[in-house]
């Protein structure tokens, strides 16, 4: 199970070994509880390991144990055997002796004691074959964990590895990170002195649309200025013409009045008579019958 969970651990999180350029943007937060996952998996194999490792101590343990009673057993056999060869020497040494001999001999050794070696030597190999199959089998065992501790060693070394490829991605993200917060303070900057501008560029605008406002208000003005000075000027240009009339039919009048100054009295009723009839005011006729007169 550890060993698939290393599997799919590893094809999980294959993309975060390639180039810090093309790497997949991840967040913050997925990063780090991979981190977390992988540091757990790295203690729960350091746990397990040193566990395999005290179960291998323990294994050792007992094979020499066992060792040292196969060896200890087998000494114990060797020294029977001795003795038996010693009895049996002895026996074929003095056979004489053997039939005076025989009851005390017998009454020393005895045969169950001789008997009882025998199955005891009996009991002793089967041990024996027990334990050397047992040997065989602790030496499998051990095979098979040294086999299973070089495996785990591996993907422990593996998982090392990828999470330093995740504390390295962690760091490239954190940096990237700055350079973000560090680019948004400086856009904010620009964003505010680019308010700033449009504020001031705003206030211009209102200014310059009240400038444009006046302006066209002093145009209005002027332009109402100038068709009231030219309709005075029109006004004036009549009236010019009038005193102009005026002034001809006055010196006319003069003129007129100077020749009937200068003719007799009949003459100036006449021209009197004419002077009404030109259209004289009455006025200037009766100053000039006080005149005459």
């Amino acid at each position: 199970m550890g060993i698939a969970h290393d599997m799919t651990d590893t094809t999980e999180y294959r993309p975060a070994s390639q180039d810090a350029k093309t790497l997949v943007p991840l967040s913050l937060s997925l990063v780090a509880k991979k981190e977390k996952i992988l540091q757990m998996e790295v203690t729960k194999l350091k746990k397990m390991l040193c566990q395999r490792n005290e179960m291998l101590s323990s294994l050792q343990e007992g094979h020499e144990y066992l060792l040292m009673t196969n060896g200890q057993l087998q000494a114990r056999r060797c020294l029977h055997r001795e003795k038996l060869v010693s009895l049996r020497t002895l026996l074929d040494a003095n056979p004489a002796a053997d039939k005076v001999n025989k009851s005390h001999l017998s009454d020393a050794v005895g045969v169950n004691e001789l008997d009882a070696t025998a199955e005891k030597c009996d009991v002793l190999k089967d041990i024996m074959l027990g334990l050397v199959d047992k040997h065989a089998g602790l030496e499998q065992r051990c095979m098979g964990l040294e086999e299973q501790m070089s495996r785990e060693t591996m993907a422990l070394i593996s998982k090392e590895e990828q999470l330093k490829e995740a504390r390295s991605t962690l760091d490239l993200l954190r940096e990237d990170i700055r350079s973000t917060q560090w680019n948004f303070e400086y856009d904010q900057v620009e964003l505010a002195q680019e308010e700033k501008l449009d504020a001031a560029l705003q206030s211009r605008k209102s200014t310059v649309e009240d400038l444009q406002i006046s302006w066209q208000n002093y145009e209005g003005m002027i332009h109402e200025e100038h068709r009231q000075l030219a309709i005075a000027n029109k006004s004036a240009i009549g009236e010019q013409r009038n005193c102009r009339c005026c002034l001809k039919a006055t010196g006319q009048r003069a003129r007129m009045m100077r020749k009937f100054c200068s003719q007799p009295k009949i003459c100036k009723r006449d021209c009197s008579m004419s002077m009404r009839k030109n259209g004289w005011p009455s006025h200037l006729l009766v100053s000039r019958q006080r005149t005459n007169s």
